[in-house]
């Protein structure tokens, strides 16, 4: 849904321009588009099996067990792999693949497509027509759906161009990832943020206006990434809740969309008193207004919730001691003051005092989000 919802709000500046939202998934569809967008489903163009696909899946599958024969006895790491079974998987992921392959091929050969625009090269399902376009000499766009992106520093970037939301982004992947920078384009979509005149001091922002009695953590799926999710909620709610009850406030706990609402309950009710308990609310589902509107500041491991709160004008703390990623998601934040970072669950005692030193101003926001006009964006994508 990220995914679609960025590639929308590019789209949504160029209303005389007709763009093909193609998801893969169901919930990447999105509800009351503009007239301009046409939404269809990848499945919607799968075909039958085809002979030719069939006999290329044979051949791929020969070489992939010549592959085996010839390097995974020789190689001490990959011959372990399989005896544990890693690559069990391999001939379904292949057969789904190339089934996939086929659905975007047909929506090149149906379509009138002129330009790529996509917001997630990393995903295979979505790189898939990226890596078709120029194969047919078609131009493409890459929007990131997050703050930052790390993938660029692993893969093998394949986009023509890339359009980043500000400098944190720019500076984060040429210096860290080490994308080429005549590559990159910094613009984010024309976004209306609006906070209030005083948020630029979370302090006497915080205290001075009564609707903000929310402290809202933003949580992430830790599993995906052996992260011991249990163990940082047991960290880290009971402290927030010492704190919602010393400043009058309540804890709201953001489920990712990949959570779980039913297991992130049980671990909540597992970590904290029926007092605790009585002080926090669980959210899923999409991001919606209130959550900064009523925000006294947010707490975030990595998430990219960090720069939305900062440019809306909320406080937002980095629980850096549960932050074991190798690339610096939580530093370039801070860098570029879109989060402050708590070195232990015992800092988060400090925050009514740390408020009073963070200042959210205009120079901060200009630095993660610089908007780009109908017309830069219109010559990104013609590339001119």
């Amino acid at each position: 849904i990220n995914v679609s919802r960025a590639q929308v709000a590019y789209a949504r500046m160029l209303p005389h321009r007709r763009f093909l939202l193609v998801f893969t998934r169901r919930n990447g569809r999105i509800q009351n588009l503009p007239c301009n967008i046409e939404l269809r489903s990848l499945a919607s163009y799968a075909t039958r099996s085809l002979a030719a696909t069939d006999k290329e899946r044979v051949r791929l599958l020969a070489r992939w067990q010549n592959l085996q024969n010839d390097l995974f006895e020789t190689n001490r790491v990959l011959s372990l792999a399989r005896k544990l079974h890693v690559f069990d998987g391999f001939a379904n992921f292949l057969k789904s693949g190339l089934r996939v392959r086929d659905a975007w091929r047909e929506v090149f050969a149906r379509e009138p497509i002129t330009t790529v625009l996509s917001a997630d090269e990393n995903n295979p399902y979505t790189r898939m027509p990226v890596l078709l376009a120029r194969s047919r000499k078609l131009r493409t766009v890459f929007c990131d759906h997050g703050a930052l992106n790390m993938s660029f520093g692993i893969r093998r970037p394949v986009s023509d161009t890339y359009l980043m939301k500000g400098e944190m982004a720019r500076d984060y992947s040429v210096t860290w990832c080490g994308l080429s920078a005549e590559k990159i384009e910094v613009g984010g979509p024309a976004q209306a943020h609006t906070p209030s005149p005083t948020s630029n001091r979370g302090g006497k922002h915080a205290e001075n206006c009564s609707t903000r009695d929310w402290i809202v953590y933003y949580s992430e799926i830790y599993e995906l990434s052996d992260g011991r999710t249990q163990t940082f909620y047991a960290e880290l709610l009971p402290e927030l809740c010492k704190l919602a009850s010393r400043v009058n406030r309540k804890v709201i706990v953001k489920l990712h969309p990949f959570e779980s609402l039913r297991v992130r309950k049980k671990l909540v009710d597992s970590v904290l008193s029926a007092h605790e308990r009585s002080l926090v609310a669980i959210r899923e589902g999409p991001m919606t207004p209130d959550l900064f509107a009523r925000a006294w500041c947010s707490l975030t491991v990595e998430s990219t919730v960090a720069v939305e709160s900062t440019l809306h004008g909320v406080p937002c703390f980095l629980c850096s001691w549960f932050d074991a990623s190798w690339y610096d998601y939580g530093k370039q934040y801070a860098k570029y003051s879109a989060g402050y970072p708590l070195d232990s669950p015992q800092r988060i005692r400090e925050i009514p005092q740390l408020l009073e030193q963070f200042h959210v101003t205009e120079a901060t926001r200009q630095g993660l989000q610089t908007s780009i006009t109908a017309e830069q964006l219109e010559s990104v994508l013609a590339g001119r």
